[in-house]
């Protein structure tokens, strides 16, 4: 049985696909806007849809929804990232991403300063991952549901 959450993942992975190769701010802050949106929508499939529709997807969500809830560090992609970001951008459209071409400071390494190419890296401005790059978080939360998903589909055979 094919779970509809892959759908939105996979949507999710291309809005990152895009995301990761976008220049154009405008463009960039929608397609943040779309991925974040799309990460969240996985769960609510899962549980709205999915779940609704086989006894076996149920509980499996259900139970991985408790250990999610239970263990909130290790799930802080979801907690810290996916659900956090998504109520921002939903509810009160809130970007925390640095959308201005980022200046590196010198180090012992590098001792010249210079400036990166627009949207080349755009870190998170707050919250648990500040300093990160949006798009890796993406990445990395697009990992953390494939993760979740296998383990849905392997309870289910």
């Amino acid at each position: 049985m094919s779970l509809h959450a892959r759908n939105v993942l996979e949507d999710c992975k291309r809005a990152w696909r895009w995301l990761d190769e976008e220049s154009d701010a405008d463009r960039y802050r929608l397609l943040w806007v779309c991925a974040l949106a799309l990460l969240r929508a996985v769960g609510h499939v899962l549980h709205k849809v999915d779940a609704e529709h086989n006894d076996g997807i149920r509980v499996a969500v259900e139970a991985l929804y408790r250990s999610w809830r239970d263990n909130r560090e290790a799930n802080s992609v979801f907690w810290h990232f996916i659900e956090e970001e998504r109520n921002l951008i939903l509810k009160q459209y809130e970007l925390r991403y640095e959308e201005a071409p980022t200046v590196l400071i010198p180090s012992t390494i590098n001792p010249s300063a210079y400036q990166l190419d627009e949207n080349l890296f755009c870190p998170l401005t707050d919250g648990p991952f500040a300093g990160e790059d949006g798009r890796d978080m993406i990445e990395q939360a697009i990992s953390w549901w494939e993760t979740q998903l296998v383990s849905i589909e392997e309870r289910i055979g």
